[in-house]
């Protein structure tokens, strides 16, 4: 099931979505490799503080990755801000599908 439901993650192509570069096995071992996102999640950018306007980007960008995954028959089924990570150039990535 893992390998299944990732490699319908991994064909996933949008801005606001992570990027999964690989998934597979060896032997009874499963792994993901995504994209690398250091740049931490939205619970701590709400903890540390967010313009209006900085929510309402955010919220367009996470909107934008949720209509793109609907499109493609996916739910997320677990959006929270913990799961909404940063690029470098602070846009925001929704994660963990």
């Amino acid at each position: 099931r893992f390998l299944r439901e990732g490699k319908t993650l991994a064909r996933l192509s949008h801005p606001h979505t992570v990027t999964i570069h690989d998934i597979g096995n060896v032997g009874e071992l499963y792994y993901m490799a995504m994209e690398y996102l250091p740049n931490g999640t939205l619970k701590e950018r709400i903890a540390a503080g967010l313009t209006p306007e900085q929510g309402v980007t955010l919220i367009r960008q996470i909107a934008s990755a949720l209509g793109y995954a609907h499109a493609q028959g996916l739910v997320h089924r677990d959006i929270k801000p913990a799961n909404i990570l940063f690029r470098a150039d602070g846009t925001a990535v929704l994660s963990d599908f």
